[in-house]
């Protein structure tokens, strides 16, 4: 399982779909939709079942988190009017075992 938190999150200006196909996978796309670059910051947390925990050391402690301060990325609008966004980035810190976020 996986959780982001403490998202920052800035949009940029429109793109066309044309611009930014090359560089972005993005699932049923409107391509007659403007796109939108993102950039920001969050925390990534990955959780294994405390069964598994419990193989290698504390159930407890069954998490890792770490942080990404430079993200960047795309919004898009789908053939279905719906928005998708990808964003990703290098870790700078991880930190494991943790227990799970509350």
């Amino acid at each position: 399982m996986s959780l982001m938190e403490n998202v920052e999150l800035e949009v940029g200006g429109p793109v066309p779909y044309l611009a930014m196909y090359d560089r972005y996978v993005m699932e049923d796309a409107d391509t007659r939709a403007d796109t939108y670059p993102i950039r920001g910051s969050f925390t990534w947390s990955t959780c294994k079942t405390r069964h598994d925990a419990a193989i290698y050391g504390n159930p407890d402690l069954n998490c890792a988190e770490a942080d990404v301060s430079a993200a960047e990325g795309l919004c898009w609008k789908t053939s279905f009017a719906e928005w998708r966004c990808r964003m990703n980035g290098a870790s700078v810190a991880r930190r494991e075992p943790t227990a799970p976020p509350r």
